[in-house]
């Protein structure tokens, strides 16, 4: 088995610099580390100079500073073009892989020769990587990433709809990854990622989740789901909202989700100037549980005066 690992990366050296340590320092050692570096300055370049002069591990080490940057969607779509290993592994450069997320993750396909796609557990860590531990269980609990789902409980597109399949911590057959590639921006947004599993679910791939922790999920202080700029719920709500669903399944989780995602969606409408598409969410069936909820006033109060602002 050999797995490439992709970064991509932006101005971000520090973490970069525990990104790659950590694929370094698996008990299982990767085949390939390919970094995508859309960078401004030379730092990120220097450092990655620094720390593969002295590599002995093996490792091939792909690097390329993009200039000018790509932009996430197609800096990821570029390192998975020149990825050449078998299985492949996104990881963000401001989270880390755990020390045997490799070897965990390798398991389940030498025991189970029909899946395609592996998904371990996050930490949910502070900017300085102090693990947030109620956060943590509560955001596992919330994407069925528990032991009651442990194998192929799910099936792949209700794995995916219930964001089974995180930003990092999976191990995906690199022949699904390359025929579908990674989503464009245009469309997707910065929800990218719940996209490209959704993508994986539709191309056939069988999904097993791993009851295990493997990766770190930094809460760093430029993280998109800090920034103004983050419209990942409203792009997921639309992506929801357009997927096809079987109408008999016992359990509906495209509701589920989308009733879980509608605040987020809401509150993003409104932050990007969409008042229609706001109203239409918060009379949807989906935001139906929300409407009593302290965030709801919150929500109308930003709607209100931000028409006010439109049309003054």
């Amino acid at each position: 088995m050999n797995v490439s690992i992709a970064i991509p990366t932006f101005n971000r050296p520090e973490l970069l610099l525990a990104a790659i340590e950590s694929c370094l320092a698996q008990t299982r050692k990767p085949y390939e580390i390919l970094i995508g570096d859309d960078s401004n300055n030379e730092l990120s370049e220097k450092l990655v100079a620094r720390i593969f002069a002295g590599n002995t591990a093996a490792i091939k080490i792909n690097y390329h500073h993009n200039k000018p940057g790509l932009g996430q969607n197609d800096n990821v779509d570029m390192l998975i073009k020149k990825a050449s290993g078998d299985k492949f592994l996104l990881l963000h450069d401001d989270d880390t892989l755990l020390p045997n997320a490799l070897e965990l993750m390798a398991k389940p396909f030498e025991t189970h020769s029909d899946i395609h796609l592996v998904i371990g557990k996050q930490y949910i860590t502070t900017h300085d990587g102090e693990v947030l531990t109620e956060r943590t269980e509560r955001d596992m609990a919330s994407y069925f990433k528990t032991a009651d789902y442990e194998g192929s409980v799910l099936t792949s597109l209700d794995s995916a709809i219930m964001q089974q399949i995180p930003m990092n911590g999976f191990l995906v057959n690199m022949d699904y990854v390359k025929n579908i590639g990674y989503p464009k921006k245009i469309g997707v947004g910065n929800a990218c990622d719940f996209a490209f599993g959704i993508n994986l679910a539709n191309a056939g791939a069988k999904f097993y989740f791993l009851n295990e922790y493997v990766s770190t999920y930094r809460l760093s202080h430029d993280s998109i789901n800090r920034s103004t700029k983050d419209d990942w719920g409203y792009r997921s709500f639309r992506i929801l909202e357009a997927l096809p669903y079987p109408a008999d399944k016992p359990v509906d989780y495209r509701k589920i989700r989308l009733s879980n995602i509608s605040p987020r969606a809401l509150r993003q409408a409104i932050l990007f100037n969409k008042p229609r598409e706001a109203m239409r969410i918060l009379l949807g069936e989906p935001y139906r549980s929300h409407l009593f909820s302290p965030g709801t006033v919150k929500s109308l109060l930003m709607l209100l005066r931000g028409l006010i602002i439109k049309y003054k």
